[in-house]
């Protein structure tokens, strides 16, 4: 295990699970892309987004399963007990998890974090409310720095939904515009990563050509 820092300074705590993926198989679960789910939100209503705070640590490991999860850190030998992030299976057995939880809520969209709409503050409040309460009882720790509450124009998978249209987010235009340049071969997986953001919006074939 390496401690890495994260943007805000806080600890990452990362694993190199390869190993394991090896002899992991991968749950499949469709998810919509975030263009089509922010297509779907309504004009002229009040959006809130929440978000998950370590959503995998909610998903128990099966406990004969434990001892593969194994890892050597500065204080010995440590192993998980909850989903590892890294790991083949995490994400989608988390997200169908999570989706079939929320399944019978309405007025929302869900692909890592989750946007609900309500025509006014009181309905929004209310619906809020349901929201804290289903995730409290099934484990699910939402993220306080990532709650959006009542806004006309919110901040949803790295685009703006405002009251009449969705656009890409500045933040993930800046994220482009600063990109620095590829200089191994990782650099340029992360580089097709940001650029495969973006192409709801237009084809990349021909600028993704060179590489």
């Amino acid at each position: 295990m390496v401690v890495t820092a994260k943007a805000d300074g806080s600890p990452r705590c990362t694993v190199d699970l390869q190993p394991q993926n090896r002899h992991a198989v991968r749950q499949t679960h469709h998810v919509p892309s975030p263009f089509h789910l922010a297509d779907r939100i309504p004009q002229n209503t009040k959006k809130s987004i929440t978000d998950a705070c370590n959503g995998y640590h909610s998903v128990p490991f099966r406990e004969e399963d434990r001892h593969i999860t194994t890892v050597i850190a500065l204080w010995g030998t440590l192993r998980y007990m909850v989903t590892p992030q890294g790991f083949l299976a995490s994400s989608d057995a988390y997200t169908h998890r999570f989706d079939s939880i929320i399944a019978d809520f309405q007025d929302k969209v869900k692909c890592v974090d989750t946007c609900m709409w309500a025509k006014s503050i009181e309905a929004s409040f209310f619906q809020t409310c349901e929201w804290l309460d289903i995730s409290s009882r099934n484990g699910i720790t939402l993220n306080l720095r990532k709650f959006q509450f009542v806004h006309d124009s919110v901040e949803f998978t790295r685009l703006t939904v405002t009251a009449t249209n969705v656009k890409t987010s500045s933040k993930f235009l800046n994220s482009v515009l600063n990109f620095p340049t590829p200089k191994d071969i990782s650099g340029a997986r992360a580089w097709f990563g940001l650029v495969n953001q973006g192409a709801y919006a237009f084809a990349v074939a021909k600028q993704m050509k060179p590489f």
